[in-house]
């Protein structure tokens, strides 16, 4: 079957109030209380092993959300890597509710080194999937699967247990040397980054292979803690062990913990970033080979924030597309027992709040290709619509999701842009033969307001208020609408929508800056409600909207963040009442609407989308090596 019907037949198997709160409120978690002995208590404070008569752990239910986010979140891979030890479970719980002794289902090495890390730290416990979540429980399962990104969102100490080690003091002193910068130099922005005169080949080649010893670690090609990083965001822990012979005094503070190196995983992809584009700056034949190998670790520990900054400082004409749009990129590199489950995945990493029920998509034969587009379609992802050809007829899913993602985003200002453009969605979305309806208003924009040599002050407020003085006389509805807005940033108000406008607030300021245009728009339909736009002279449409996120108990329908969207679009007239547009690019603009309903807007299928069969299929290939991934 064709990649589209498929795609319209995906909808229909939406989950209902899978995502709970109450879930995580009241989740239960590890602790030893009672259990330990003073004996065992001061072993683990000095990184030594629990005995075994001291092998147990109580689980219990969370008291709701303050007791929950107080407890350490593990991070780790179900599978031991070939260099650990302690591989046996002889770890006993009490289950406080059933009142039974069971055996732990995570081996010592985890466990014991999260226990170090507690009593260290002075945790209450710790939560970790395989013991906390009743798998034989299918209902309990299908919710904490759904719902598992808000144990690393909301708890205070989010840890990854890595498995490969350091093993030579001289491996520390490289790792000190990465996270303190020792042999990076930069000049002005991220674009001057580059090495120092006196580091050398040989030195930068042991460096890479450190640090490629780290990254060969199972941690970093699992789906499921590339999700946990992502959802605990700055607040992940990265945990290394070292050798007992390691010197761990170096100019880096690792940490208190016994045994461990302890640093921020968003510290440590920064530093692997900055250490390898200064590396492939450098020019000569030797160094060639560090150069693909950087291209190697930026793929597998690249912070992207920091890569996308680079590429916009270095080639003027780069633009960042949607976050979403990497996951699926980052998700070819990285594997799953269950491939259906990337939905969730994908669906955790980015807030979505529609989410498709993999079970009867599999059971009934549907495309994961399918089902992956058709839910990121579904929570409001832009495609780019415009005839859009495949590189090659045999191009893998994700070369064709990367082409057809909207990447004509432009933000002049300092904003935080991925958080920004996650916000940049469609809203209340359906898929139909003809392509993605959604819900907007579509602006007519005609009369551009002219700024002749304006003598611009640097007060934004300043700005706003003289753009008032150039539309009061023939808009005044809209000129007060403005300065309505700019009273409420004044008094320090705060909600979604206002911090959007400012945004765009901010764009238009800059826009009126740089000389550019500045542009009127009116509702097609009906007459009234009026927009500005910062907009090129050419652009004869818009169409914008805007969904507030909507909280609740279980959050039934959270969207985590508020959706706007405010596009140049091309108008196909058609005998239809519904509009067919065209995504051009992203403008900055305000709108402002009495009490007037969205209308429905269609955006055609992409003509590369309309034959495509389901033939790239996003399956059993996630089991397999990276190189052979297409998703």
């Amino acid at each position: 079957m064709d990649l589209i019907p498929q795609m319209i037949k995906t909808q229909e198997h939406t989950l209902d109030n899978e995502k709970s709160i109450r879930w995580y409120r009241s989740t239960y978690y590890l602790t030893t209380d009672s259990t330990l002995s003073h004996h065992s208590t001061a072993a683990l404070r000095h990184g030594r092993a629990v005995k075994r008569s001291d092998r147990r752990l109580t689980r219990q239910r969370a008291g709701g959300e303050a007791s929950i986010q107080s407890v350490l979140s593990v991070s780790y891979t179900w599978k031991e890597s070939e260099c650990e030890v302690l591989r046996d479970k002889t770890f006993q719980i009490f289950d406080g509710d059933r009142h039974v002794l069971e055996a732990s289902r995570v081996r010592d090495s985890i466990i014991l080194r999260v226990l170090k890390y507690v009593v260290n730290c002075e945790l209450p416990g710790f939560w970790i999937d395989k013991d906390c979540i009743d798998q034989q429980d299918e209902d309990e399962e299908q919710i904490a699967i759904q719902s598992m990104d808000l144990m690393y969102r909301f708890t205070d100490q989010p840890v990854a247990f890595l498995t490969m080690s350091i093993q030579t003091t001289y491996h520390a002193r490289l790792l000190s040397k990465l996270m303190v910068d020792t042999w990076i130099w930069q000049e002005g922005s991220i674009a001057g980054i580059r090495l120092r005169r006196y580091v050398r080949v040989w030195q930068a080649q042991h460096m890479i292979s450190m640090l490629k010893h780290l990254l060969s670690d199972r941690w970093w090609c699992r789906a499921w803690t590339y999700h946990e990083e992502f959802c605990a965001s700055t607040k992940m822990t990265l945990l290394i062990s070292h050798d007992r012979q390691v010197n761990r005094d170096q100019k880096f503070d690792f940490g208190n913990i016994p045994g461990e190196f302890k640093l921020r995983a968003v510290h440590f992809r920064e530093q692997v970033t900055r250490f390898c584009l200064a590396l492939m700056r450098k020019q000569g034949q030797r160094w060639q080979k560090g150069k693909e190998q950087c291209k190697e670790l930026l793929a597998i520990a690249g912070q992207h924030k920091l890569i996308d900054l680079y590429k916009k400082e270095t080639n003027t004409n780069y633009r960042t597309g949607a976050l979403t749009w990497r996951v699926v990129n980052d998700l070819q590199s990285r594997r799953l027992d269950d491939p259906w489950e990337i939905l969730a995945v994908i669906a955790n990493r980015c807030g979505y709040s529609v989410r498709l029920d993999a079970k009867r998509l599999k059971a009934s034969g549907y495309s994961l290709n399918a089902a992956v587009l058709a839910l990121l379609l579904l929570n409001g992802e832009i495609l780019h619509n415009e005839n859009v050809s495949l590189s090659s007829p045999e191009a893998g899913f994700v070369a064709l999701a990367t082409r057809l993602s909207f990447r004509n985003f432009r933000s002049m200002v300092d904003a935080k842009e991925y958080t920004f453009l996650k916000r940049c969605r469609f809203s209340e979305v359906s898929l139909c033969t003809d392509g993605v309806l959604t819900q907007g208003y579509l602006w007519s924009l005609s009369e551009h307001i002219d700024f002749r040599k304006p003598d611009l002050s640097a007060d934004d407020i300043k700005q706003l208020h003289m753009l008032c003085r150039c539309i009061e006389h023939k808009y005044s509805e809209l000129a007060s609408k403005v300065q309505e807005l700019v009273r409420r940033c004044w008094k320090g108000e705060d909600s979604g929508r206002l911090r959007f406008m400012v945004v765009m607030a901010r764009n238009i300021v800059r826009s009126i800056q740089c000389g550019e245009s500045i542009v009127i728009g009116r509702l097609v339909q009906p007459r009234h409600g009026h927009a500005v736009f910062a907009a090129e002279r050419t652009t004869a449409h818009s169409s914008t909207s805007w969904q507030p996120s909507v909280q609740s108990g279980t959050l039934k329908a959270d969207r985590y963040l508020e959706k706007g969207m405010s596009l140049e679009v091309e108008l196909v007239h058609t005998p239809s009442n519904i509009p067919r547009l065209t995504a051009r690019r992203w403008v900055a603009g305000w709108w402002f609407i009495n009490r007037i309903d969205p209308q429905q807007v269609l955006l055609p299928w992409p003509t590369s989308l309309e034959h495509l069969n389901c033939r790239l299929e996003v399956s059993e290939t996630l089991k397999s090596k990276s190189k052979d991934l297409d998703l």
